[in-house]
């Protein structure tokens, strides 16, 4: 609200006309370039920053590859063309350009480390290397309770309009084909934008340039982890999910004690679950017999909630008054054991 309501004076402070972004330049895009121009520019540049951006279609086929290495144009390259054939004879040359291009200089996209740096490798075997910078999680280092979508940044830190609207689903005709190209360029140019508006915002916090970089030099490990998974012993698996079970009987047990046996009669009348293992049963416990102030509600039905992080919010609360409830805190381990066997549940990959 503080950054649009200042976008909204600076407009009005200009006769209401939208100033121009500070940026690196005025783009030129350059749509369906020559492949030579292309493996030349990529297999050639080292050092500098590697803007780029993907389409895909549902099944992740590569349509089309924005990208910029610093030169004053915007390239966006299709891979293929709208008859799903290839959009160039020397497209094998192509993917391998942006390998190289990727792996000798830091390679920027907007959450690439969750779709385009999984997509590249995952599916085309294209190899990175390890420089990355991603504006969606500099972003979260930034402002970690905004929204941190391309299109939410280009708002929050440029001037540039919505484009977010412009990209065509369909691809049955050369119009198609432009249209979406035309919106990858727009993507990467405002991708460039924030990255430049996030290091100057950086410089004015103290830590904060520490603190991106951080996050940054953590991603080659977490990308390397979800494309090839991680080793473990099936030993150790069984022992934390059978204490686990363990853990969560004994607080079962404990919570039953201290509401009593004949709270715990008029709880079941509504369902069978545990009280932790049941939000509706909390609130019935929690609200409707203790009478505890509501600190969350469903937003379907409008009911109180205490579901996923509402019963911290409860927690909380209740320490603002100085009132402890050991109850509450045996629901929360609860819930946090029964998480972590959640998460134990994953698919075993076979060598």
């Amino acid at each position: 609200l503080a950054q649009d309501t200042a976008k909204a004076i600076r407009i009005l402070f200009n006769d209401g006309i939208v100033p121009e972004s500070s940026g690196y330049f005025k783009p030129r895009y350059e749509l369906y370039p020559s492949a030579k121009n292309v493996i030349d520019e990529l297999m050639s540049v080292r050092g500098k920053h590697l803007f780029l951006d993907i389409e895909t279609d549902s099944e992740f086929g590569l349509k089309c590859i924005g990208y910029n290495l610093g030169s004053d144009t915007i390239s966006v390259v299709p891979i293929i063309d709208y008859n799903y054939k290839w959009a160039y004879a020397e497209l094998l040359h192509i993917i391998r350009a942006f390998s190289v291009a990727a792996q000798h200089n830091t390679l920027v996209s907007h959450n690439g480390s969750g779709f385009d740096w999984i997509v590249l490798p995952w599916r085309y075997k294209m190899m990175l290397g390890n420089s990355f910078y991603d504006t969606m999680l500099a972003m979260h280092r930034c402002y970690p309770d905004v929204e941190k979508s391309l299109g939410h940044g280009t708002s929050l830190w440029t001037n540039e309009p919505f484009h977010k609207d412009e990209g065509s689903m369909s691809y049955g005709s050369f119009a198609d084909m432009r249209q979406l190209m035309q919106y990858c360029g727009k993507d990467v140019y405002t991708m460039m934008l924030i990255k430049r508006a996030i290091d100057a915002h950086a410089k004015t916090i103290p830590g904060l340039q520490d603190s991106i970089a951080q996050v940054m030099a953590a991603i080659p490990a977490y990308l390397k982890m979800t494309l090839l998974g991680i080793h473990y012993k099936q030993e150790i698996l069984d022992a934390t999910m059978a204490e686990n079970d363990q853990l969560m009987m004994q607080y079962n047990r404990i919570i039953n004690f201290l509401i009593g046996e004949k709270a715990i009669k008029e709880l079941n009348r509504t369902s069978k679950k545990s009280v932790a293992g049941s939000p509706q049963k909390c609130v019935n416990y929690f609200h409707g017999m203790l009478g505890y102030p509501v600190v969350a509600k469903s937003p379907k039905t409008g009911n109180p909630s205490l579901a996923k992080k509402a019963i911290y919010k409860l927690k909380i609360a209740l320490g603002k008054h100085e009132l402890e409830n050991p109850v509450l805190d045996f629901c929360i381990s609860y819930r946090e054991v029964a998480k972590e066997s959640g998460s134990l549940k994953f698919v075993h990959w076979k060598a």
